[in-house]
């Protein structure tokens, strides 16, 4: 570390939690729950971009920046042993510490443990000293002796005050789904396809979500595979762009989902997740030949980045 940077290890609910800071963002990890990381810090603004469940960083079921592993949804069943919604390592306690790293960076060393699936997880979480960027490096292996399905993502879900009046920029790409709206008469729903600023609604009309929508609404959206891992939301009156980037080949899709509720302090967030799979649910997925996998002692790596810019 540097003059620049600072680790601050603390409890939060019971929970070894570290918080770690450079001149431009400051980042809290839950290392005893899911290693989720509850919050991203623009320092300049005071923002916190991420949604920040009322129920803290250990009970949350929205997040925050956590993953999903070795499922992506629903709950479900494989080789008859029940597979946690999203996967159980979300909710599972990381090991690890603040290792030595050149030029000042804050660099945190984790490992875990499914339960659900014989897999093991190694990753780093550095904080740049020289610049306003947050990086995960992560390494998967199957500990098992036989070849092993999985699903993997990473569930990043911006928060409101970040997503109000911001613009998201994604690359162009199809993607397939359903919307439901909200209106006076009640909820109406309808599946479709086509592209971020101009995707069908279920009024028959095309909406643009590139904008994060002012009225109820709950879209779940999946994309084919992209020839750009990155994308980027901006939000001009805060002065912030955080730009998302990531490893092609272990995260070749990406989930949209965004969520407005209309009742008094309901959920208000739009999650851009990386993953590996286009399909959601371990089991589909491997009925339908979708998920990757990994022979006995096989690994798969990847890494993913936030950074912050001036918009």
């Amino acid at each position: 570390m540097s003059s620049r940077t600072s680790v601050v290890d603390e409890f939060v609910d019971g929970d070894r939690c570290l918080r770690l800071s450079n001149e431009w963002m400051t980042v809290a990890i839950d290392v005893d729950h899911g290693a989720h990381l509850y919050e991203l810090i623009d320092r300049r603004s005071g923002v916190d971009l991420l949604y920040t469940d009322p129920a803290g960083p250990r009970e949350y079921t929205v997040g925050g920046w956590y993953e999903l592993f070795p499922n992506a949804g629903l709950a479900c069943e494989f080789g008859g042993n029940p597979i946690t919604a999203h996967g159980d390592v979300q909710h599972a306690r990381w090991t690890g510490d603040v290792v030595p790293a050149a030029g000042g960076d804050i660099v945190i060393a984790l490992s875990a443990a499914s339960s659900d699936l014989p897999f093991t997880l190694v990753k780093t979480i550095t904080l740049s000293a020289a610049a306003p960027v947050i990086r995960v490096e992560e390494t998967v292996t199957n500990s098992s002796a036989r070849r092993l399905p999985y699903l993997w993502g990473q569930h990043v879900t911006f928060g409101e005050t970040f997503l109000a009046g911001s613009v998201v920029d994604l690359p162009m790409g199809a993607l397939h789904g359903s919307i439901e709206l909200e209106t006076g008469s009640g909820k109406r729903s309808a599946a479709g396809s086509g592209e971020l600023h101009s995707f069908p609604s279920p009024s028959g009309d095309l909406i643009d979500l590139r904008r994060f929508p002012d009225h109820p609404l709950h879209a779940m959206l999946f994309s084919d595979a992209l020839q750009e891992h990155r994308y980027a939301i901006a939000n001009s009156a805060l002065g912030i762009r955080a730009e998302v980037l990531w490893d092609g080949a272990a995260w070749p899709y990406l989930w949209f989902w965004a969520l407005r509720e209309s009742r008094e302090g309901g959920v208000v967030a739009c999650a851009i997740e990386p993953q590996s799979c286009e399909v959601p649910i371990l089991s589909d997925a491997v009925a339908a030949g979708r998920s990757p996998s990994l022979a006995a002692g096989e690994s798969v790596s990847g890494w993913i980045e936030i950074r912050l810019h001036v918009a």
